[in-house]
């Protein structure tokens, strides 16, 4: 019975070849470099000295605090996450617009914090509750009052939001965004090296098949 079970997979992996079936094995691969993904080589070495959270991480995501997408997203990859204890994510906030620069600062303000990822997902919650109407200056004022009811001071925030003192890290997202071509918003990069491509994405989840993919053949 050994032997023929044997003889039947063989006969099996002889017809994938001749009639271009696709896996014999569990590993083939069901996504494509170039395709599904793209791959970056290096594009975060030499930020890491201002970014040094990013050499750990196994997941980056792209994201800005104003996109209903990344908010939407975001309990997905709590979800994912869950599942994964083991993979380090890290997030690099996209600046694309003035209003985006302080999105940036007020997410590397919270970074400092050891609550840092309950502030992250409250703060998709208060930006989507801000107006068109609101000018940068309402903004702030609401982004001093919602810091100030999480026990952060407004010098602290002011510090922040109103000084050089983050321009750095800003202009190190601007040049990761541009470096991995980052056209929307949310946008996963895995192993600081291959950028998901969106428009390949049959479905939102698939995201994560790709995701999953990648980590088993990289």
């Amino acid at each position: 019975m050994t032997r023929f079970s044997f003889g039947v997979v063989k006969l099996l992996c002889i017809f994938g070849v001749i009639f271009g079936l696709t896996g014999c094995g569990d590993d083939a691969a069901q996504f494509q470099e170039g395709t599904h993904y793209i791959n970056y080589p290096n594009a975060v070495d030499d930020q890491l000295e201002l970014k040094p959270e990013l050499a750990k991480a196994d997941v980056i995501e792209f994201f800005t605090y104003g996109c209903h997408h990344c908010q939407a997203f975001a309990p997905k990859l709590v979800s994912w996450h869950d599942k994964n204890p083991d993979k380090v994510i890290e997030y690099v906030p996209v600046v694309w617009s003035e209003q985006a620069v302080m999105h940036a600062k007020v997410f590397y303000l919270i970074q400092r914090y050891s609550n840092f990822e309950a502030l992250h997902h409250e703060l998709f919650d208060l930006v989507a509750g801000f107006l068109r109407t609101d000018s940068l200056e309402d903004q702030k004022v609401k982004f001093i009052v919602f810091f100030e009811s999480k026990g952060i001071e407004p010098k602290v925030v002011l510090e922040a939001l109103d000084t050089s003192l983050l321009d750095a890290k800003t202009a190190s997202s601007v040049l990761l965004s541009k470096r991995f071509e980052i056209s929307g918003t949310p946008t996963v990069v895995i192993n600081r090296q291959y950028r998901v491509n969106n428009k390949a994405l049959s479905s939102k989840d698939e995201l994560f098949d790709i995701v999953d993919e990648i980590f088993a053949t990289k």
